[in-house]
């Protein structure tokens, strides 16, 4: 059988290729950051000052059927340091800064 040679990988591209996946994996570190405090700010005016463990799953728009205004939605989980308690729910915020929540405590 005949070998097929392959040609090597220019060390520039390597060195193009592992820049670009360490930025992606630092960018995806500050989002992921940003959204945890933006939800804690939300859950202090709702009434969660002391919060712990933050842990947003999702993040998704929505509108409000009542008053026909978009907003996000937070899925979020977190530990309620006043109680010891872990909480888990969501948390709306519209754009024009109202804020809702649905969560369970246990």
């Amino acid at each position: 059988m005949e070998e097929i040679k392959v040609r090597k990988m220019p060390r520039s591209t390597m060195i193009y290729i592992s820049i670009l996946v360490i930025a992606g994996i630092i960018g995806f570190f500050i989002v992921m950051s940003g959204k945890e405090t933006k939800v804690e700010k939300i859950l202090a005016e709702v009434g969660y000052p002391k919060v712990a463990n933050v842990t947003v799953f999702g993040e998704h728009e929505f509108m409000n059927k009542d008053t026909h205004i978009k907003g996000k939605q937070y899925s979020i989980e977190f530990t309620d340091l006043n109680t010891g308690k872990t909480c888990r729910g969501f948390v709306f915020r519209d754009y024009k800064r109202n804020n809702m929540k649905d969560l369970e405590c246990k």
